[in-house]
């Protein structure tokens, strides 16, 4: 699970709010450990018992990362079996790998330069070669930065993309089902989203913007009209919505649709709550979930 840092301290204090809604959400319901960024140079990690996964934790393990860990994702990188680690450092400019050892333990950080200010980051394969890649946000920089797995769980130099001012989220998604994973970055001092479409080999086209609400904070993306293509809804924390953006069948998408929300959403899931087999949104705001 991957908190921002103005929530990660509130998620420690409200495992079981979240964990209540665990069987509808599945956020912590099959959870054996849970990474949590913010703090000036490492990732708390908890255990926890199979059989109480929702609400007790065993002591924690703090890791060594660099500077400013503000995200963090989990993926087996070197293919061993093992979810292995990556941070995203806001503060060096860079992301820290950290493989897992098995049983819970982890290697010593590997770091490797991205561009300035990564706030987010995501995980997928993204030349089709089996090995989980990796994209950073950088918020300074209006880009995002592609590193391409070796092989190994190590990483090639960053090639960087232009998006939209402010990049604070990310999701990878086949948005025109050529069977590639592309990419959106939410764009906060734009209030829109930038699409990137994957050319096939890892690598993407120029950006395509898209108008939302303002300052979205989260991005996810699901098939909620139910037509076979994957649509974006982001959560715009300065506006209290929601915004959908309906996939018009090619990877492009339709103007807004604004939802309202409560205070401030930062985050936000998709899951079919109601068991009607559509996707419903859950937004996460700065204290509580609606």
């Amino acid at each position: 699970m991957i908190l921002p840092p103005d929530l990660a301290q509130r998620y420690l204090q409200n495992v079981r709010l979240l964990g209540s809604l665990s069987t509808k959400l599945s956020l912590t319901q099959q959870v054996q450990r849970l990474a949590v960024a913010g703090f000036s140079s490492g990732l708390l990690i908890l255990g926890s018992s199979p059989a109480q996964a929702q609400t007790d934790f065993l002591t924690a393990q703090k890791l060594t990362t660099g500077n400013g860990p503000l995200a963090v994702a989990a993926g087996d990188l070197d293919n061993d079996g093992d979810l292995d680690l990556v941070s995203a450092n806001g503060d060096s400019d860079t992301i820290s790998v950290i493989k897992s050892l098995g049983k819970g333990s982890f290697a010593a950080k590997v770091d490797t330069v991205v561009g300035n200010d990564p706030r987010a980051i995501a995980l997928g394969d993204l030349d089709n070669d089996g090995d989980l890649d990796l994209v950073t946000a950088n918020y300074a920089a209006n880009t995002v930065s592609v590193l391409k797995n070796l092989g190994n769980g190590t990483f090639g130099a960053k090639t960087d993309f232009t998006v939209g001012s402010f990049p604070g989220s990310l999701a990878l998604g086949d948005l025109d089902r050529d069977g590639d994973l592309d990419l959106v970055s939410t764009n906060g001092g734009a209030d829109s989203v930038s699409v990137l479409k994957n050319t096939g080999t890892g690598s993407f086209g120029t950006k395509t913007d898209t108008a939302v609400g303002d300052f979205p904070a989260s991005v996810a993306l699901g098939d909620l009209d139910n037509d076979g293509d994957l649509d974006v809804v982001t959560a715009n924390r300065f506006a209290d919505t929601v915004s959908l953006l309906k996939n018009t069948g090619s990877g492009s998408f339709a103007a807004k649709v604004d939802f309202a929300t409560g205070d401030s959403p930062v985050s936000l899931a998709l899951d079919d709550l109601d068991g009607d087999t559509d996707l419903d949104v859950v937004p996460l705001h700065s204290s509580h979930v609606t």
